[in-house]
């Protein structure tokens, strides 16, 4: 509710305070996602960086760096770094992802599988690699 009265210092005191005391980790990671969010719809994409990078971190402290829990902190970074044109470091973060599919049951995830590709083929594209993001393209549709 808060979000849609655009009361920034507020929702960021909130989140800081929450985050200090929040002492599970799914908690923690769920309030940084949610402050990312809210900076994400304000354009502040350097401050959302530093928010989904420390719920990676936290998720890091308690699982594999290749469980299946890590795809939506990579997802949520990958889109930022290519909304910034940083396309290397989106890329960075969708191999992960597809290491992450590769190794787990989430290849029997077609539409997320599919998803991947597509994230590819559309960094390929705005790099101008128009070959490899129609390779990409072409493997999320066969999915």
């Amino acid at each position: 509710m808060l979000t849609r009265i655009a009361q920034t210092d507020i929702i960021e005191q909130i989140g800081r305070d929450l985050t200090n005391k929040t002492i599970h980790e799914n908690n923690a990671t769920w309030i940084h996602n949610q402050l990312g969010l809210f900076k994400y719809q304000q354009g502040q994409y350097e401050g959302v960086i530093i928010l989904y990078e420390k719920s990676l971190e936290i998720l890091l402290e308690s699982f594999p760096s290749k469980h299946p829990d890590m795809v939506s902190s990579y997802s949520n970074i990958g889109l930022i770094y290519f909304e910034m044109n940083d396309f290397s470091t989106a890329r960075i973060a969708y191999e992960q992802i597809l290491q992450i599919q590769r190794q787990s049951l989430l290849l029997n995830n077609r539409s997320a599988l599919a998803a991947s590709y597509n994230n590819f083929g559309l960094v390929y594209h705005r790099t101008g690699d128009y070959s490899a993001a129609h390779l990409f393209f072409k493997y999320a549709l066969q999915i």
